[in-house]
């Protein structure tokens, strides 16, 4: 005789069918989104230049440290802060901005201060990095690598030394007789017109910004190109006497061609200081200090180094680099008594300063 069911009974099977698989979704739930927080935890997301950590540390620390490091690579400044604006800082774990990035991120509120008990190479970072005006205390920031601006020399074609460089070798038209490549980036361009004109200036007025736009455009008959951050490819070529660049493409190129040399100008010249920050919201402390100490070991920070051709944040790295008899030579220069180093600004609002570009490339 087959069973009869009642619309009661039926309706309670009901209820504790619904709620076992209510319950079992809530576990399956409760586990994933568990699992998830976990994988967060042991997860840093970098926001950063291409050329400044190498893969290998990165693999070796993940070995180490069971922590999985994420990378997004970032081409100008301008592209971190909108993405860090974007997100109001959150997202990512440690960044890698230039010095005047630091400025404008602190005083706007995206980044935290470093916690620097936790950090164990404080004492070795390089003096001469510090203290500057983007972060007079260094609240926000540490330099991690660093380089000058100067010229790739074409060595075949001046009889001088190559400590005897100066800004008149790209902008004095009775030693101009040869080609040159210079900047393609506008606030670079205006900073050293401004500079090798009126010395050191946080702002141009109208009249300053034209003599600098005229001193650009004079200077226009003797460029090859404009074409940093890569005019090191102009100067191998030897379409070029003397080619801007930062000394990190020369060093790093100047092995493939024995007659290039990276000159620093004798007195003076802009140096760029690329620094660890982490953004505000971040909570994932434990892993960031974890990685920077890492990252700081002075084995870590050569071969950053000599990959990439730029100099360490801290002074124990030195003896393993590859480009040590560049790093003292630079270094000698930059830190003599009356040797004068500045950071590049925006010295002309910036409407105003792609218009007078267009008028000096047109």
């Amino acid at each position: 005789m087959k069973k009869s069911f009642t619309l009661p009974s039926i309706f309670k099977r009901s209820v504790i069918i619904l709620a076992w698989v209510t319950i079992i979704f809530l576990i399956l739930f409760s586990s994933n989104f568990t699992s998830k927080i976990k994988n967060n935890e042991k997860t840093l997301h970098i926001f950063t230049w291409s050329d400044v950590i190498p893969s290998g540390v990165i693999k070796n620390f993940e070995e180490e440290y069971g922590i999985k490091v994420v990378l997004d690579y970032y081409s100008s400044n301008e592209e971190l802060f909108i993405k860090l604006k974007a997100s109001k800082g959150a997202g990512y774990d440690l960044i890698i901005p230039s010095d005047y990035a630091v400025k404008s991120l602190s005083r706007d509120g995206y980044l935290k201060k470093l916690d620097k008990s936790k950090l164990g190479f404080i004492d070795d970072i390089n003096p001469m990095l510090l203290s500057h005006d983007y972060d007079p205390e260094n609240h926000y920031s540490l330099p991690l690598q660093w380089d000058v601006i100067g010229f790739g020399v074409n060595t075949e074609k001046f009889k001088h030394s190559i400590d005897d460089f100066t800004w008149d070798h790209l902008f004095n038209e009775n030693i101009l007789s040869y080609k040159i490549a210079m900047s393609n980036d506008p606030v670079e361009a205006f900073c050293l017109a401004s500079f090798y004109l009126f010395g050191k200036k946080a702002a141009l007025t109208p009249k300053e910004a034209l003599q600098a736009k005229d001193l650009l455009t004079t200077q226009k008959k003797w460029v090859e190109a404009y074409a940093v951050p890569r005019s090191d490819f102009i100067l191998a070529s030897k379409n070029a006497a003397i080619a801007y660049s930062l000394s990190a493409h020369v060093i790093r190129s100047k092995k493939d061609f024995p007659f290039m040399q990276f000159a620093v100008p004798k007195d003076s010249t802009f140096i760029s200081i690329e620094n660890i920050a982490i953004p505000a919201n971040n909570n994932n402390n434990e892993n960031i200090y974890k990685f920077l100490n890492y990252l700081y070991q002075p084995e870590n920070l050569a071969e950053a180094c000599n990959e990439f051709g730029v100099f360490p944040g801290t002074i124990k790295p030195r003896e393993l680099l590859k480009y040590k008899e560049d790093f003292d030579r630079i270094q000698k220069t930059i830190t003599k008594d009356g040797y004068e180093l500045h950071f590049f600004r925006h010295l002309i609002p910036e409407e105003e300063m792609r218009s007078l570009w267009i008028d000096v490339k047109s």
